[in-house]
């Protein structure tokens, strides 16, 4: 059960309140619909005047970084289960948006970080920094990856082990080579081999949907501020002997404003290649082979 806030148990009087008012018109009884306080919950803390999300000790911060996304920020947080959504805080941390994002976060309730620069590799560090609760689970604001997935990944998370999204079984279960490649499956295939070339034998390495404590997060002592953030967490996650889950999730051709930030990004890509290229390095064994991942 969430633990709230006071502000929040004074909404919940009020909403009680309201229940009972709406009881004598329309014969509602209140402990045979608690989905009718559910969603006044929900509408009360979509409105201005909360100021955004009112859980006081979330049991996750859920942290979406976000640049130019608005025709899909609000899908993705829509899309989270509204029973979670009423116990997280939810976090969108934008870099320099120039629609409106930031006005579609709001509507629908989250928390908004404005950062004054853009990357998401400094996206995600400033959410972890401003976040409410111990456990921490990224998710891009595009639409790609499935919110409502997100309970599972808050199951399998604890400490010493960081949860990462999977998305090569649902990719290899399309029927035709053209709903692959809608999906970018070469891609994934190619970000897979150069992966295990240097030792780290994850199918999915560079998915943004992943969850992690955020004392593994702190201890990891993270750089990055770019796309090669997910590349040094999953680098430093092996060599501080952490678990790596990989659960399997769907996902969805991109949404926002349909081009991916990251795909034509090579400064991105050679960053990560010097990432891999110094873990490669530093982890070669005397027979000249990279010892692979455990967990």
């Amino acid at each position: 059960m969430c633990r709230t806030s006071i502000s929040e148990s004074v909404i919940i009087r009020y909403a009680l309140k309201k229940i009972s008012t709406l009881s004598l018109f329309f014969s509602f009884n209140y402990p045979k619909n608690t989905n009718i306080l559910k969603n006044i919950l929900l509408r009360l803390k979509r409105r201005s005047l909360t100021g955004g999300n009112l859980v006081a000790d979330p049991v996750a911060s859920i942290i979406i970084p976000t640049l130019n996304e608005e025709n899909a920020i609000s899908e993705t947080i829509s899309r989270i289960p509204d029973p979670l959504r009423a116990c997280c805080q939810i976090l969108v941390i934008d870099g320099l948006s120039t629609d409106a994002t930031i006005d579609e976060a709001k509507r629908v309730g989250a928390d908004v970080l404005l950062v004054n620069q853009p990357g998401k590799g400094f996206a995600m560090r400033e959410g972890a920094n401003h976040a409410k609760s111990d456990v921490l689970l990224f998710i891009d604001g595009d639409g790609t990856y499935p919110s409502e997935s997100i309970p599972q990944f808050l199951q399998s998370v604890r400490k010493g082990t960081m949860v990462l999204g999977n998305a090569i079984p649902y990719l290899r279960s399309r029927d035709t080579m053209i709903q692959k490649l809608r999906h970018l499956y070469p891609s994934f295939m190619l970000t897979r081999l150069v992966f295990s070339r240097s030792g780290i034998h994850l199918q999915d390495p560079l998915n943004g949907m992943r969850a992690i404590t955020r004392q593994d997060f702190k201890r990891l002592n993270l750089t990055a501020t770019g796309f090669e953030i997910e590349t040094e967490m999953n680098i430093k996650a092996i060599n501080h002997g952490m678990n790596i889950v990989e659960l399997p999730i769907r996902i969805t051709p991109r949404d926002g404003n349909g081009k991916s930030k990251f795909l034509f990004n090579f400064r991105s890509h050679l960053k990560i290649l010097r990432l891999l290229r110094t873990y490669n390095k530093n982890n070669r064994g005397k027979n000249g082979s990279v010892p692979p991942l455990k967990g």
